[in-house]
């Protein structure tokens, strides 16, 4: 299993991170909290007067990411496909079944759907 967040199968998210270690050893600490300080400042000042980068960055850590549009090439007589148009069926079949159960309020609430 992959540490800290990282996706099972993902190698990067365990694999050693010198640059982010270096990092979080310069900026955590009391006495090195002021340096941490004064970059969400900058960040901030650069986000104020325009600077796309970091307008980005903040929405990122504020918001998260967007998520990212995936495509599916899946063939129209594949297993997924078949399975797929039973369950549009099947959801048809019940939003049809509960509109008719709440346009005829008399019907029984032991009768199967059909």
């Amino acid at each position: 299993m992959a540490e800290r967040g990282g996706q099972a199968g993902n190698k990067n998210a365990t694999k050693n991170k010198p640059w982010q270690k270096a990092l979080e050893r310069e900026l955590t600490g009391e006495r090195n909290a002021d340096k941490l300080a004064a970059i969400a400042v900058k960040v901030v000042d650069m986000a104020t007067n325009g600077d796309m980068p970091a307008i980005k960055e903040i929405g990122d850590r504020l918001d998260g990411k967007p998520m990212q549009a995936v495509e599916l090439d899946i063939p129209p007589d594949s297993e997924v496909t078949s399975n797929i148009a039973l369950a549009r069926t099947i959801a048809f079949a019940l939003d049809q079944a509960i509109k008719a159960k709440e346009s005829d309020p008399s019907e029984s609430e032991g009768q199967a759907l059909h």
